[in-house]
């Protein structure tokens, strides 16, 4: 009597998939570790790179806030400041328990990087094979996410740590939407609601979630259908809507927060600048460059400016292309419903980075196509034949086998190839300038680059030459305006920093400059004025306070030297200069102890500090500690044989000392 084969039949809700004949439970761990493995590799060379001047300083490298590392302070700073334009709490949190662990060492917050990605590529696999029932496609789409140079700028960047984190806490919240698929709850979906959450507080890039699920819901899910031939059922597509409204409502309070920091921060360009009519047309070419740049992926360059003298031929060539894509999807959603997914979650996806609302001077940006990208590698991976995957066609899978092997290494090669630009700020902006035309963006950040080393001369020309090629450039006006600072140019500094200030009004950085310039050339009250506008701006810009309170005490203005200088150091504790600046104050105002902390605290920060040095020589010559005071102003005389002052108190202190020691 032959036994009856029994059928298991899918729960009540759980959509029927159909799988690949796909390997054991052990052979889809190797695949894990592989993919991990792969999305590793390139990126190892990245622990001997450096930080990048180019955000890296905001988030990390001269962050004072940051680098204290984790502390409830700090937390409610991350949880309360906008900055960079941004509000993404949990990556500040993220990049303060990298400097809590491995300091200001840049090659291990790299690292960090390369194991969040690598952990992304691991989800994409177990999310769409937990979703398709089909592990080797599964596959195909986590190791094109893996090594695909499009997403270097995500995995190279320290500062880009929000990318490949809200993508980790993204494709979370999709495991935990599969599994509520499978059998819905409420806990369940709170899991959904709870990662989706968390990828928000890392960056708002995935604010388009909800839309994504109701493509999923329509394949691989099936919770609608659009294969049989009745019509789609209302009640039921709404019901799935009405489901995704707690995730539309979290999805815009985070637009309109975002919305309101960029603004705020000065990151939104004003439409006067960028007329809405070119906001669609590079909307158009982008979505087509980044098509074109996921087949042929070269050139890839840090920044990609405008071209206004191209972008009108290049726009009527894309919307025909963009047109009959979707067009072909759409005849095709019956037959192949992963093509119409596929394209509709890369469209959907870059839509808040697409440029209708343009934040900063780049038309796009390699590093928008982290998660959009995993459309397009859908559309490629379930396009193949399914011979191709079968276990019993050796043959033809054998010659899948061997065309994605060339495919994977070549993309590695040339992921590698692209990671090594991103060694240190010259070679990453020098690649630019080398593979792009007009890129008044790279000139200007390379000239910081060149600044930061000393080069002033060298990163001047680079910042003339950026505003050769756009004259209004606010960023480049405020760097040359730094330049003479430096060069003691004070009026032509000025001069640059009033036409900065006609493109970016409202930017509390060139105020500072006005400030700074107006300061040595005298005008005191002016600056201060300047000081203090841009504090209205941003009231905990550390660096604006620090001069604020140095000015207050050229004025006499002890007190509120004083108050200011105590608000920088809370915000940037280790400012050498500050303290200095504050010693001083409370010197005048018979604070002796306190000051004397405070000069030898900027010494500990700057040995080399002549203001601290000579302040603090002097305090201890008037306090009887003649053999410390002699010490501290001969030091001073080393490094300025000229200054006067420290030479008279040097003198006096030596008086005094063979006075008492002469007395019985």
């Amino acid at each position: 009597m032959t036994k009856r084969k029994r059928i298991t039949r899918p729960a009540k809700g759980v959509p029927s998939i159909t799988t690949d004949g796909g390997p054991d439970k052990r052979v889809v761990r190797w695949i894990c570790a592989a993919l991990i493995m792969v999305a590793l590799l390139p990126y190892l060379e990245t622990t001997g790179h450096e930080f990048i001047r180019f955000d890296d300083p905001v988030y990390v490298a001269e962050n004072p806030q940051v680098q204290q590392g984790l502390t409830w302070n700090n937390a409610a700073w991350a949880f309360t400041t906008i900055s960079t334009g941004n509000w993404h709490p949990l990556t500040w949190l993220s990049h303060m328990l990298d400097c809590q662990i491995f300091g200001l060492r840049p090659g291990w917050h790299h690292f960090v990087n390369a194991l969040l990605h690598s952990a992304n590529t691991a989800l994409v696999f177990v999310v769409f094979r937990a979703m398709t029932g089909m592990a080797w496609r599964s596959a195909l789409v986590a190791a094109l996410f893996a090594v695909h140079p499009l997403h270097v700028e995500s995995v190279a960047w320290i500062a880009e740590r929000k990318d490949v984190l809200s993508t980790l806490f993204g494709l979370l919240a999709l495991l935990a939407y599969a599994r509520y698929v499978s059998a819905p709850s409420l806990m369940r979906y709170g899991l959904v609601v709870g990662f989706f959450a968390l990828s928000l507080l890392s960056k708002p890039m995935l604010v388009t979630l909800p839309f994504a699920l109701l493509l999923l819901d329509l394949w691989p899910l099936k919770r609608f259908s659009v294969e049989s031939r009745p019509p789609i059922q209302k009640p039921k597509l709404v019901s799935l809507f009405l489901e995704k409204l707690p995730l539309l409502a979290m999805s815009t309070a985070s637009s309109v927060v975002t919305f309101k920091a960029q603004h705020a921060g000065g990151a939104v360009a004003p439409i006067d600048i960028w007329p809405l009519s070119q906001r669609l047309a590079n909307a158009v070419v982008a979505y087509v460059s980044y098509l074109s740049k996921a087949f042929w992926p070269v050139d890839l360059a840090i920044v990609y400016p405008f071209q206004e003298q191209t972008l009108a031929a290049k726009t009527v060539l894309a919307i025909p292309l963009l047109v009959g894509i979707t067009i072909g999807a759409g005849v095709l959603i019956r037959q192949r419903p992963w093509l119409m997914v596929g394209w509709l979650w890369f469209l959907g996806t870059l839509v808040p980075v697409i440029g209708l609302v343009q934040v900063g001077a780049q038309s796009m940006a390699d590093r928008y196509t982290y998660v959009p990208l995993i459309g397009v590698f859908i559309m490629v991976a379930w396009s193949l034949p399914s011979a191709a995957f079968a276990p019993s066609d050796r043959g033809r899978s054998a010659a899948t086998a061997s065309v994605v092997a060339v495919l994977l290494t070549t993309l590695a090669a040339v992921t590698f190839r692209q990671v090594q630009f991103w060694k240190n700020t010259i070679t990453l902006f020098e690649h630019a300038l080398k593979i792009t035309e007009g890129n008044y963006l790279a000139h200007n950040l390379l000239a910081g680059a060149m600044k930061q080393k000393g080069d002033l001369i060298g990163a001047r020309k680079h910042i003339e030459k950026s505003l050769q090629i756009r004259s209004n450039y606010a960023e480049a006006r405020y760097d040359l305006g730094t330049i003479m600072v430096q060069q003691r140019d004070f009026a032509q500094a000025l001069e640059q920093f009033n036409l900065a200030l006609q493109t970016k009004p409202e930017d509390p950085m060139i105020w500072n400059g006005l400030g700074i310039a107006k300061a040595h050339l005298g005008q005191m009250d002016e600056a201060i004025s300047n000081y203090r506008h841009a504090l209205s701006l941003n009231p905990n810009y550390d660096n604006v306070l620090s001069n604020l309170g140095a000015t207050l005490l050229a004025q006499g203005k002890y007190d509120e030297a004083i108050e200011m200088c105590e608000r920088a150091l809370r915000l940037r504790p280790n400012h050498a200069e500050t303290h200095a600046a504050l010693a001083a104050a409370l010197w005048n105002r018979g604070r002796v102890d306190e000051s004397i902390f405070h000069n030898r605290k900027a010494l500990e920060l700057n040995p080399d500090l002549l203001d601290a040095r000579f302040n603090l020589g002097w305090t201890l010559f008037k306090t009887g500690n003649y053999d410390e005071a002699i010490t501290h102003l001969e030091y001073v005389l080393r490094l300025n044989p000229g200054h006067q002052a420290a030479r008279t108190a040097l003198n006096a202190a030596k008086q005094e000392r063979n006075r008492a020691s002469s007395q019985p």
